[in-house]
Order: structure tokens, then C-alpha cells, then sequence
């Protein structure tokens, strides 16, 4: 008997073309998305990278100025009182910039703690011993002007060289492992960065630097702050300064720009430079107010750049009572951290 099953649904077996297409498309489509996001995943790796090692290079810097007690007060060769940093350090000049090591025998060595230090022996060495920041106008590049100094650490009688420096400032341990082949337990693994006789090579990507603002006694009733004693001094507050691949001495990018205004906010302000600095990979610049009395302090800023020429900084307030005209940016490329001791 024939039984007719008018309900029935016939199902057919596969996918279609189109639907084989659909699907193609849709895996395309996805894989090109994951393909999109690769080289923003590996730029956020850098950074993360950076910002690890950087901070690795900042606490080990931190510990080097510690454990050489270069803010541990001392007795120069005079019998004076004074700050082991300012034994140690080579002036830009003997005439009253910074410290004054040749004074006459029983005199107190004088400091110009009108202006904040850069000791900065890679920076000094780079440039072979010009000790100075440049300005933003390269046809002056070598002019002082109002300058703002670097300095040097002594070896024996001298300035650091670029050797000696290099084994204290730059950061050896940016050195990246790779296990061997079987996870044996402390196995230490090969270095990617070797030399040519494989030997474990660091790149160097990472320096430091020191920035110190002389504190003046409260008490000091001096008629300027050219040449003022170690004993007016109150103390040093001391920055550590965490530089990636920077290239010392190099006059493009390390330079001193002027200020045409500024708006106070309660955490920094907005400034408004004489033209745009190369901010390549930079993520702190130094700002010196020059005040009334002839005094100059510094202080680190984390900026966001804003339109053109202008700068927006994260920090202190500026101070209301100092004209535009009266500060300065201290702009070296590739700072990404600042440590404050």
C-alpha cells in the first residue's frame, strides 16, 4: 500500500555555494581584523616593555645615588661643611657657576644655587666637555646666553669620559632571555642580544641623568643668589631622570625654548612656546621659572601636547606672579620617567 506523506520535508545534505562564500568571507574579514590589531598589540608591548625597564633603570639610579651618598653632607679638603655631589662634580666654570674647588685655603666653597644642576657626565662627554644646555635658535648653538648648565662627576682631577660614564648612567640590564629547549631549572637560556663572539650584549636603550634644586636656608639674607655659601644651603632635592635611546649632546634634541604665555591651572598649566619642539618619544620636559630676585628653579612636568605650539602640563602650578617671559623649557628627547628622591 502507497502511503502519500504530503507533510513530509525533503532535507537536502551540504551547503551551497553561496553559503560557502558567505562563510569564506566572514573568516576573511575576521582574520583581516586580527591582522588590524597586531601592530597596535605589538606597540602596546613596547611600551609596557619601556615603562617596565624604565622603571627598573629609575629604582636602580635611586640606589646608585644612595648608596654613593652624594646627598650625605661632608668636609671639603678645608675643613668646610658641604654635599658629597658638590665635591664630586666639575663646574662649567671656576668663576662661581656651581661649586668652586680651587677656593683659597680656609674658604668656604661657594655654589651658584641660583639655578638648578644638570649632572649630566654623558650629556658633558657627547659634547666634549660643553656644559650647557642649547637654545631654541640653532644660528647660537655654543652661545650660553642665560644659560642653563650641565655638569660633569670628577675622575681624579678631570671630568668623566665617555667610557667611565657610560658604566655608571646607562642601564646594562635591558638584556632579553630565551630558554633553551628543555626547561631545565635554573637554566638561565641564550641572549638575544649578543655579540659577535656571543657574549650577552646590552643595547643600552636606557640612561639616566640627575636634576638637583638647591634648598636655601629661609635664614639667608645674602643680596643675591650668584654666589651663595653651602651653609645657607637647607638641603638638595634630588631627580632622577630615566632616558630611552637618547642620544647625547645631540643639539637638536636637547634645546631651550622660550615661553610666550601660559595659563595657570590648579595641577600645572598650558604654555605656549615660541615655536614646536621635537617631543619624539618624550614624555617629560623641565620647566625654570626665573624669579624676581634673580633665582631660576626647575621642575619635571608630564605633558599632553595640544595644538601647535602649546603644551599642556601635569604638575605643580606655575606661579601667577612670574611673567611668560621668565620661563624656559628644558627639552631633551627621550625621557620617559622621572624619580624624585
Amino acid at each position: 500500500m502507497n502511503i502519500n506523506y504530503a507533510g513530509k520535508r525533503r532535507f537536502r545534505s551540504g551547503l551551497s555555494l553561496i553559503e560557502v562564500l558567505a562563510s569564506i568571507f566572514v573568516l576573511a574579514v575576521g582574520l583581516l581584523g586580527v591582522l588590524s590589531v597586531i601592530p597596535y598589540g605589538m606597540y602596546q608591548l613596547k611600551r609596557a616593555a619601556i615603562a617596565e625597564y624604565g622603571g627598573n633603570c629609575g629604582r636602580a639610579a635611586k640606589h646608585i645615588v644612595k648608596i654613593r651618598g652624594w646627598d650625605d653632607k661632608i668636609e671639603d679638603g678645608n675643613g668646610n661643611d658641604t654635599y658629597r655631589i658638590l665635591d664630586n662634580f666639575v663646574g662649567a666654570d671656576q668663576t662661581g657657576n656651581f661649586y668652586k674647588p680651587q677656593g683659597a685655603p680656609g674658604s668656604e666653597p661657594s655654589l651658584n644655587c641660583g639655578q638648578p644642576i644638570f649632572i649630566d657626565p654623558l650629556g658633558v662627554a657627547a659634547e666634549n666637555g660643553v656644559e650647557f644646555f642649547h637654545f631654541d635658535d640653532p644660528d647660537i648653538d655654543g652661545d650660553p646666553g642665560p644659560a642653563i648648565y650641565r655638569t660633569s662627576l670628577k675622575d681624579g682631577g678631570g671630568a668623566l669620559g665617555k667610557r667611565e660614564a657610560q658604566t655608571v648612567f646607562t642601564w646594562s640590564e635591558d638584556l632579553v632571555y630565551v630558554r633553551g629547549e628543555q626547561n631545565v631549572r635554573n637554566q638561565r637560556g641564550r641572549t638575544v642580544l649578543e655579540d659577535s663572539a656571543g657574549f650577552p650584549s646590552s643595547k643600552g636603550d636606557f640612561s639616566w641623568f640627575v636634576t638637583v634644586q638647591p634648598r636655601i636656608s629661609p635664614t639667608y639674607t645674602g643680596s643675591g643668589y650668584a654666589d651663595v655659601p653651602v651653609s645657607e644651603l637647607s638641603g638638595l632635592d634630588f631627580s632622577v631622570v630615566v632616558c630611552y635611546t637618547r642620544t647625547p649632546g645631540d643639539s637638536d634634541k636637547e634645546r631651550v625654548f622660550d615661553i610666550n604665555g601660559f595659563t595657570r591651572y590648579l595641577q600645572g598649566g598650558e604654555i605656549v612656546l615660541t615655536e614646536s619642539p621635537d617631543l619624539t618619544g618624550t614624555r617629560f620636559v623641565f620647566l625654570v621659572a626665573t624669579h624676581a630676585s634673580g633665582r631660576k628653579t626647575g621642575q619635571w612636568y608630564r605633558f599632553v601636547p595640544t595644538a601647535g605650539n602649546r603644551l599642556t602640563l601635569i604638575g605643580p602650578p606655575l606661579d601667577a606672579g612670574i611673567p611668560a617671559s621668565a620661563y624656559q623649557l628644558v627639552v631633551i628627547q627621550g625621557v620617559v620617567n622621572v624619580f624624585d628622591l
